[in-house]
């Protein structure tokens, strides 16, 4: 809260359905337009990859997350 910012580890994600990381993604992104905080999220590329083929975000949100990319290693 003081810092207004949430970071997770790419193990949050290990083990969840696709689809449950995209509600997880949705949900950030729409908590983003009304808070001022920052969320970072350490995934990997193929897990990015197949979750962005899958048509539960729209294409604006796809693009969001897309342009939201800071470091790939």
């Amino acid at each position: 809260n003081i810092l207004n910012f949430i970071a997770h580890d790419g193990f949050i994600l290990s083990g969840m359905d696709p689809r449950q990381v995209l509600t997880l993604i949705k949900i950030v992104l729409e908590e983003l337009k009304n808070k001022e905080f920052q969320y970072f999220l350490n995934i990997n590329q193929d897990t990015l990859d197949s979750i962005l083929k899958i048509n539960i975000l729209s294409e604006e949100e796809k693009e969001e997350v897309k342009l939201s990319l800071i470091l790939e290693l």
